[in-house]
């Protein structure tokens, strides 16, 4: 993301640039990645009543691998800073959970997620305060699950144990394109005014923790979301007081929760990870801040929210 002087301040994805004084056109690429094949073990002792009582005791575990890749190339012509990119991510997780006081009922699974992304963004200086942001994403994702049983004699980290059902498998591909448009005023170095319009999503997935049947699994739905944003941020007393606003309003569909539902086939309504619907969330907040040395900061801010 593009300052007015043709600066790099911020990222959509990832991405850096610097000043190129005495040319119009300039790239730099980059890349970055995070790669991992190891195994990690998770135990949670559960207290559903929040009490500090326990009266149920459960065990999780998960063993993951994982790949990220990420590519960028940024640059800038003339009034306009641009940049692109591809991201990849991929992971495999077999995870377990049991109530041992319960004959050690629980369920395993095992999950393998693929991502892929393309991504551009540019902000095109229109007048001398005045910059255009634009921004896309393509994304396609594909959830795998390879594996999935409820089992009675179980034992954490393993397979063992009677199944009551399963194990069943199951697939759900995502393919979703988001985007932002915004507005930004900069009448001066210490004030920053701007206006975005974005849409972003959450992919779908698998209930896989304590079933009672294949059907609890899902698969829930992705969640999308269209977000509106308006705000100020400045300056003032020689960078001595800081004054930020901002309001907002998020428009959701398919909403991820949870929750007790009734699922077609499962014995009885189940306490499940579903789309709840839609959900409006409207909201507005005030950050006031005053630095009189270095040695000491006052703050204070203020937040409204209707949902």
């Amino acid at each position: 993301i593009f300052d007015s002087n043709k600066r790099v301040v911020g990222q959509l994805s990832g991405g850096t640039g610097n000043d190129c004084s005495g040319t119009d056109l300039y790239g730099k690429f980059s890349s970055s990645w995070n790669g991992s094949s190891s195994s990690q073990r998770l135990s949670d002792w559960l207290d559903p009543n929040g009490t500090g009582v326990t009266y149920i005791d459960g065990t999780y575990t998960g063993d993951t691998e994982q790949f990220t890749q990420e590519l960028r190339l940024s640059g800038q012509v003339e009034n306009a800073g641009w940049i692109v990119g591809a991201f990849y991510y991929t992971d495999e997780k077999f995870v377990t959970n049991h109530l041992p006081a319960f004959g050690g009922f629980g369920t395993y699974a095992t999950t393998e997620v693929d991502t892929w992304a393309l991504f551009a963004q540019v902000d095109v200086k229109i007048t001398d305060t005045i910059t255009l942001v634009g921004g896309l994403r393509y994304t396609e994702e594909d959830r795998d699950l390879k594996e999935l049983a409820t089992v009675v004699g179980g034992l954490a980290d393993t397979r063992q144990g009677f199944a009551l059902f399963g194990p069943g498998s199951d697939k759900i591909s995502t393919e979703n394109t988001t985007g932002k448009i915004g507005l930004e005023w900069r009448p001066n170095e210490n004030m920053l005014a701007y206006a975005n319009i974005s849409t972003g999503f959450k992919s779908g997935m698998f209930n896989t923790t304590f079933l009672g049947s294949f059907d609890e699994r899902g698969p829930v739905g992705e969640e999308q979301i269209t977000a509106y944003e308006i705000g100020v941020k400045s300056m003032w007393l020689d960078n001595r007081v800081r004054l930020n606003a901002v309001a907002f309003y998020s428009d959701y569909r398919d909403f991820q929760s949870t929750g007790v539902e009734v699922v077609p086939g499962a014995p009885a309504p189940v306490f499940n990870f579903f789309n709840a619907g839609d959900v409006e969330i409207y909201g507005a907040e005030l950050e006031v801040a005053f630095v009189p040395s270095e040695a000491w900061e006052f703050s204070a801010g203020i937040g409204l929210l209707d949902t």
